[in-house]
């Protein structure tokens, strides 16, 4: 038994002397988890109006509220072109990762904080709807790795770290308030007036940072099996949106979501073309 874990030891870090060139181009292709996450959603607008399920409210300038996303484990793929240096390697990559997203309401204020008085039981019925399709992040990155042994061993521990420029995407972003009368109430024939609707996407273009852990199986002298994390920081997207419905025509508001800390764990190959 000693003999058969000597022998593998032998296999799996012995140097290789065919692979002692370790200069040269490389491709890589790489797919695995975008893993759960969580992180702020807040916007405002700037409605004045009172509506019917608390029409004597205080004069105020508009609305702010808050929600809590959890953003659920998705999907994160990649395709890298880069250069080994020694133990070096750099490369210039276009990545992207998906996430479902589930959203719970936190809180609403007037837009100057101030607390907003709770809904009049006057007959009207106020139906109020939100929520979040997923979150895109479309990645142009370039990273730098180094490797911790010598790259001439099949298992081969990295670090590394990069830099990019990153398109955010929060899809289906809805919001529906619906006013309506109760049976055997009384109520105002203009309620409908009172209607919000809206169904848009925010997007924004933020930098990213991101830090590596890995590991590389090197299969031939050519080609490597990996498997990495990653961890990145990606600021805020902040977008204005118009309503599909809504009683103040041409009223915006602003969506806020993150700052976003996002972690994969993605399995890669790489071919090298190794001089």
């Amino acid at each position: 038994m000693r003999g058969l874990v000597a022998l593998v030891l032998i296999v799996v870090c012995a140097d290789r002397p065919e692979a002692a060139a370790q200069q040269g181009w490389y491709v890589e292709v790489g797919a695995g988890l975008g893993m759960e996450s969580e992180f702020k959603h807040e916007g405002q607008n700037l409605d004045v109006l009172c509506y019917p399920t608390n029409p004597d409210c205080p004069s105020h300038t508009g609305y702010h509220w808050h929600y809590d996303i959890t953003a659920e484990s998705g999907s994160a793929i990649h395709i890298a072109v880069g250069r080994r240096v020694n133990r070096w390697r750099f490369d210039v990559t276009a990545a992207q990762d998906v996430r479902n997203i589930e959203q719970m309401f936190s809180s609403i204020t007037y837009l100057g904080g101030q607390a907003i008085p709770p809904r009049l039981d006057n007959g009207v019925i106020e139906m109020t709807g939100a929520g979040v399709g997923s979150l895109y992040r479309r990645s142009a990155r370039f990273n730098a790795f180094y490797d911790l042994v010598s790259s001439n061993r099949r298992l081969v521990p990295y670090v590394g770290g990069g830099v990019g420029l990153s398109q955010l995407t929060a899809t289906d972003v809805y919001f529906s308030n619906q006013f309506s009368c109760a049976p055997d109430a009384i109520c105002s024939s203009s309620l409908e007036f009172y209607n919000i609707l809206q169904d848009a996407d925010n997007e924004a273009i933020r930098l990213s940072a991101l830090g590596y852990a890995g590991v590389d199986y090197q299969l031939t002298p050519q080609v490597t099996f990996g498997l990495r994390f990653a961890l990145s920081h990606t600021g805020k997207l902040e977008d204005n949106s118009t309503y599909t419905i809504h009683p103040l025509l041409d009223l915006t508001n602003t969506a806020v979501f993150g700052p976003f800390w996002l972690h994969d764990l993605v399995a890669s190959v790489r071919y090298e073309f190794r001089r």
